[in-house]
Parts: structure tokens; C-alpha cells; sequence
């Protein structure tokens, strides 16, 4: 999982107060702390209803402006978003939160220089140089090839691994992993292969665990039957992925967004990732394909640029939002302390001991049953105490875990990113 560059959501109501006119700073305040302890809980359709309200009272007020944006990014509504969050800053301009926002909004809409444009704003030169290099291109653009396209998994444990060519190179192996962003390219194949590489930097990753990592543009992208063009990349040193190819070298990831551009089903089971264009037709082919008896719809939500959240359990929690995040090998699930307390998870008797990447040590131990939705599995593995602190609360609600690899392992689960929704059907053995 990687952990983005993103500012803390729960901060910004400290330091907007002065956006409200004094005259109506009471009552929209009061309106607007109702509306967050909604929001908090996750419980955004009715935070959303209450920040319009506060808009009738208080038509200027801009923090509403930017919750309401927010609330629009997560549900993928990118027309309402961009509209919420253009209007806060044409009234509060420069606030770094709302620019932050709609950066997102407009990239997750492929408006690559204008999505640029702002993350220049916000003195990220290393993201704004990638994104404006795409000036008349058109991002995961492909004129020609079939509707769909099915690439085998050339190992499905520890994650699965699939060949893919960069440019004119030689098949690579790339894991997949919803915990990632953008594809990921191992910096010396980045080289070889004669992209066009950006500024490198620094980020967290893991809390601390820090590894070098830069932008990219990709030209072509061949994956199955298809080539794809003009692609956003990250670029980084994939030598700690090395032990999960299996004895093949790993040189990159799929991840998230590069996902979201397609309707894709990562069939376990079947040993197969299967990538259909978004229309009609594929729709209708991939309902009739999943319609049956077991099938389980969950709900979805985006965050930041690839982070997918869904609602579960654990053993007989209240519900609690979780990462989907398929890149945990050797594990079904993770969570923070609070989560452990909350669901009565015994960590007194561990199977065994692990070390993360950056050395981090965690146990692994055994829940009695985990929930995404209605798909149920019981005795999940859980690797505990390698679930970033910092994920817990970072995008202004709670965050309880994340449901990974051994938890999907026996479906077929397809992401419909249009209709923001999971749908998993098991493959009974």
C-alpha cells in the first residue's frame, strides 16, 4: 500500500472558522458541527444534507462548499465535485485543502494539464511536471483491438503476476495490487526502456519505511491483446517486491487508477485478470456473467487517488469502513489497536512472526470472521501491527482495516468503478 500525499481533512475545520460572516457564524456553525459528526462517522448522504442546508442559510460559506466537494470526490460524482470545490476557491482563493481536491477531481477525469496546473500551485513541481507533459495527448488512449482482453495470472500467490511490455522491451512481470496508484515501473527498466522520467522525490511509505521513488510517462502499454498509450507512471526501486514473483523478477505494479479506466475483474479462481472497455454492452455481458446464486454487490468509495474503501465487519463489530486493498501477501486482513479492541481479537497466541519491508515486525494471527459487505469468510488470517497508524484517521473519518489477498482469494471480483461497486461471486469448490 502505498500512502499518498494528502493533507488531513479533520484539521481544516480549525483553521476555517474566519470563512463564515460573523453575522451568520453561529447558526452555520452549528449546522456545520452536526453535519461534520455525520460525516466523522461516515455517514456522508446525510452530511451532505446537512451542508446544503447550511449553503441556503449561508450562501458564501465556503467550508460547506469544500465538504460537499469532498463528500462528491469519494462517491466518484467529479462534475459536482469540480463544481463545489471551483466555487470555494473562487471565493477563498488559494486555500491549499480545496486546491488539493480538485487537483484530484481533475485528474481522476484525465484532465491531465489542468489537474497539473494546480498540484504546481501546491509546489508539487514533480507531479505538475508529468501531468502537463501530457499537453494534447489523451491519457489510456487505445483506437483499435477488441472489447475486452484476458491476461493469465502467471502465479496467483503470493499476488498475482502478469506479463505486460513497456514501449518496444521484452515481456516484464508486473504484480497486481489495489493498494497501489498508478502503474509503478522499476526505475532501471524505466531507464532501459527510454521513458520520459520527472524530478524524483521522497515519500513516506509504511510510516518508516521511506523509499526513493519519480514520475513518468509512459508511451505504450501492451497488457493482452491490447496497447494502450500514454500513461502516468511512478517510478521506484522494486527490489523489495523481489520475493513476490515467485523466482521471477517483479518490475512493476498495477494499481488502482490504472484500473479504474476499464472494468476489471480480477478472477482468483479462474487464475485471470480480465479488462473490458466501459460500455453498455460489456456491462450487460459482465451482469449476465455474474448473475448468480452467492453473488455479493458492496458499495464503494474512493479516496485520495487509488484508495478504495467498503463497508464490513469482524467477528461481531458494529460495521466498520475498510481499504480494499488486494497487495497484502500472505494475508487476508489487517487493522489498528482499535480495531483489535473493538472486535475482541486475541493476539495471545500467534502463529507466527513476520518482518514487513523496512524490516517492521508483525505477528499473524487468526480472526474467527471478516465481512466485506455480505461475502463472509471465517478463520482470516490477520497480519497485525503492519496497518499504518497513520491511514486510521487520515481522511477525516475512521478507517478500521483493510480485507486483502487470502480474503478474496476464493472469488472472482470485479470493480465497477461507474457504478462504484464490488462484485464478488465465489467459486464453489
Amino acid at each position: 500500500m502505498r500512502v499518498k500525499f494528502c493533507l488531513v481533512l479533520a484539521t481544516v475545520f480549525l483553521v476555517t472558522v474566519g470563512f463564515l460572516p460573523a453575522k451568520k457564524q453561529k447558526n452555520t456553525n452549528v449546522q456545520f458541527v452536526y453535519g461534520d459528526e455525520f460525516f466523522k462517522s461516515g455517514q456522508f448522504n446525510t452530511a451532505r444534507k446537512i451542508f446544503k442546508s447550511v449553503l441556503k442559510d449561508d450562501k458564501d460559506n465556503v467550508l460547506a462548499r469544500v465538504r460537499l466537494g469532498y463528500i462528491d470526490l469519494l462517491f466518484n460524482r467529479l462534475q459536482e465535485a469540480e463544481k463545489y470545490l471551483s466555487e470555494a476557491l473562487k471565493l477563498k482563493p488559494g486555500e491549499s485543502f480545496p486546491s488539493m481536491l480538485l487537483a484530484e477531481v481533475l485528474y481522476r477525469q484525465d484532465k491531465m494539464v489542468e489537474s497539473g496546473a494546480v498540484y504546481e500551485s501546491l509546489m508539487r513541481p514533480d507531479i505538475a511536471q508529468k501531468l502537463k507533459s501530457f499537453g494534447g495527448m489523451a491519457p489510456y488512449f487505445f483506437s483499435s483491438g477488441p472489447s475486452e482482453t484476458v491476461v493469465p495470472f502467471q502465479a496467483t500467490d503470493p499476488l498475482p503476476l502478469v506479463k505486460v511490455r513497456l514501449n518496444d522491451g521484452e515481456d516484464v512481470y508486473f504484480i497486481i495490487d489495489t493498494g497501489s496508484s498508478e502503474l509503478i515501473v522499476n526505475r532501471s527498466l524505466a531507464e532501459s526502456t527510454g521513458m520520459m522520467m520527472f524530478e524524483s522525490i521522497r515519500e513516506d511509505k509504511e510510516e518508516e519505511e521511506s523509499l526513493p521513488y519519480g514520475h513518468g510517462r509512459l508511451d505504450r502499454l501492451i497488457i493482452g491483446d491490447w496497447e494502450i498509450k500514454n500513461l502516468p507512471v511512478h517510478t521506484m526501486d522494486m527490489g523489495p517486491y523481489s520475493s513476490l514473483g515467485g523466482g521471477r523478477r517483479v518490475d512493476g505494479i498495477l494499481g488502482t487508477v490504472f484500473f479504474y479506466h476499464f472494468l476489471t475483474t480480477l478472477d482468483y479462481p479462474g487464475n485471470r485478470l480480465v479488462l473490458r472497455r466501459k460500455t453498455a454492452e460489456n456491462l450487460q455481458k459482465m451482469e449476465k456473467e455474474t448473475a448468480r446464486s452467492g453473488r455479493v454487490i458492496a458499495p464503494f468509495l474512493l479516496a485520495g487517488d487509488h484508495f478504495i474503501l467498503a463497508w464490513g465487519s469482524v467477528n461481531k463489530s458494529e460495521p466498520i469502513m475498510f481499504f480494499v486493498d488486494t497487495g497484502l501477501a500472505g494475508g487476508g486482513f489487517a487493522c489498528p489497536p482499535s480495531t483489535v479492541q473493538e472486535a475482541g481479537i486475541s493476539l495471545s497466541n500467534p502463529e507466527d512472526v513476520g518482518k514487513a519491508r523496512g524490516g517492521k515486525r508483525f505477528i499473524k494471527v487468526r480472526v474467527e470472521k471478516v465481512a466485506l459487505g455480505d461475502a463472509v469468510r471465517e478463520n482470516v488470517l490477520c497480519l497485525y501491527d503492519i496497518f499504518p497508524r497513520a491511514l486510521e484517521n487520515m481522511f477525516g473519518f475512521r478507517v478500521g482495516g483493510l480485507v486483502s489477498h487470502d480474503f478474496f482469494r476464493p472469488y472472482s471480483v470485479t470493480f465497477d468503478f461507474d457504478g462504484m461497486r464490488i462484485i464478488l461471486v465465489e467459486e464453489k469448490t
